[in-house]
């Protein structure tokens, strides 16, 4: 079935030729051994992969190219193969290829391509793809320090950090990340999460308090800002101040208003006004507010009943 670019002219090239002598090694070789190994070698199943890949590819005519595409390719592969073990070896493959790709571009690309080599690794999880995680990270740091992906290689290098439990170099790196890189998209994310990890793993509030502040203050039309928003509630809330909390998560909601937490952030608010303020008839007033606002909202019959408790409250005011 092998259809070489050239066989509507009848031409044949050094380039069809190879591909030709690439199809005669499935044949040769991987179908003879698919019948007795009876696809129980991973690391034979991914090699053989990855061939048939590049030689169902003929209308590539760079190697670089090549190389990119069957990563490519075994990446989209890897992301529905049910066997973990061989999706594994997939991820594996994919990221040798993108790394050598990178090895044989410059600039952006080939920092694009160690990133997404970094993001087959960490998928993959364990000490050892881990380490070639944070090579990849360093690499693009060394080699490409002024693509505009930088960036994100630090905030990916935070995330290695963060899955062996470094919370404190998984911070140092974020904050690193955007005190370096302060016009970059990364550098808004890299701050709040390492917000998130001050606040959840370190256990320290008035550091995560400070790089939510960050985000709100110098990013704040940020993808991240009504979620920076959204915690820093949470930090005051737990630290008993309710104003504060009420303030910001008020705040969100008028921001934010199509956002995926401003249903959730007034009725925060409510619960504090009610249960912590003693405040009812604010609550009351949330209450009706969130009912003609998130008509739709999951939280619409936790609402209605703050709105049925305090509305003899505010009766009997």
């Amino acid at each position: 079935r092998y259809r070489s670019p050239a066989s509507e002219s009848g031409t044949r090239t050094a380039g069809d030729a190879r591909h030709a002598d690439q199809v005669t090694v499935i044949i040769n070789f991987v179908i003879p051994r698919r019948k007795i190994m009876f696809f129980d070698n991973n690391r034979l199943l991914s090699a053989a992969f990855a061939v048939m890949c590049f030689a169902a590819s003929p209308f590539l005519r760079a190697d670089q190219d090549e190389l990119l595409n069957v990563a490519e390719e075994l990446n989209s592969e890897a992301e529905v193969i049910e066997d973990d073990d061989f999706q594994a070896v997939l991820r594996t493959r994919a990221a040798e290829l993108y790394r050598t790709y990178a090895s044989q571009t410059g600039g952006d690309k080939a920092a694009s391509a160690l990133l997404k080599a970094c993001n087959q690794y960490v998928k993959i999880g364990g000490n050892e793809a881990l380490s070639h995680a944070l090579v990849c990270t360093m690499l693009v740091a060394e080699k490409h320090g002024s693509s505009k992906l930088a960036p994100d290689s630090l905030v990916l290098r935070g995330e290695i950090y963060f899955q062996k439990k470094e919370w404190g170099r998984a911070v140092k790196t974020w904050i690193a990340c955007a005190d370096k890189h302060q016009q970059a998209d990364a550098a808004p994310r890299a701050l709040f999460r390492a917000g998130q990890v001050l606040q959840k793993n370190i256990k320290n509030p008035a550091e995560a308090e400070k790089q939510y502040a960050r985000v709100i203050a110098t990013y704040p039309n940020s993808e991240v800002a009504d979620d920076s928003l959204f915690n820093r509630a949470g930090v005051l809330t737990d630290g008993d101040k309710f104003e504060d909390a009420i303030a910001d998560y008020l705040s969100l909601t008028k921001l934010f208003p199509s956002g995926e937490l401003a249903d959730k952030a007034m009725y925060e608010a409510a619960v504090l006004c009610d249960e912590e303020l003693k405040d009812y008839k604010r609550a009351y007033n949330l209450a009706v507010e969130f009912r003609q606002a998130f008509p739709h909202s999951a939280l619409l019959r936790k609402m209605e009943r703050i709105e049925a408790k305090t509305l003899r409250y505010v009766k009997d005011s």
